[in-house]
């Protein structure tokens, strides 16, 4: 009579088995999502503000060559707007004064957007690069 009552136990054994199996795959699963999510995220940040440094860059080397004087004599404030590659771009605002001219970049990637910016000063009749700085 005692072996009759534990025939069916093994079954059940092997299905708790299964879904307690099932419950970590779906745990590990779930955990390994959300990592690649904050790595896209992570990327997409960094690609904004790659992309934002890299505008900087650009204006800085047409200041520095003398390609913008006309825009700085001027005006005392101005936008940019590079087309840094398809659907991605980067707007520059360029604020002159006697002897400094501050840049601030914006772009934006996917849902990420960052803001870099920079300084360049007037020294023995040439802009020259200061750095960048936290707005």
């Amino acid at each position: 009579m005692k072996g009759k009552k534990l025939k069916g136990s093994a079954l059940l054994w092997a299905i708790c088995t299964l879904l307690i199996f099932m419950v970590i795959v779906t745990g590990i699963v779930s955990l390994n999502q959300q990592y690649v999510n904050e790595e896209i995220n992570s990327y997409s940040e960094k690609k904004a503000e790659y992309i934002a440094r890299s505008g900087i860059d650009i204006i800085v080397s047409e200041i520095e060559n003398g390609k913008l004087d006309e825009h700085l004599k001027d005006t005392s404030e101005f936008n940019i707007i590079l087309e840094m590659e398809e659907g991605v771009s980067c707007d520059i605002t360029v604020q002159n004064g006697d002897k400094l001219i501050t840049l601030v970049s914006k772009s934006q990637n996917g849902v990420s957007e960052e803001t870099v910016c920079a300084r360049l000063k007037r020294s023995r009749g040439k802009w020259e690069f200061i750095g960048y700085f936290i707005y």
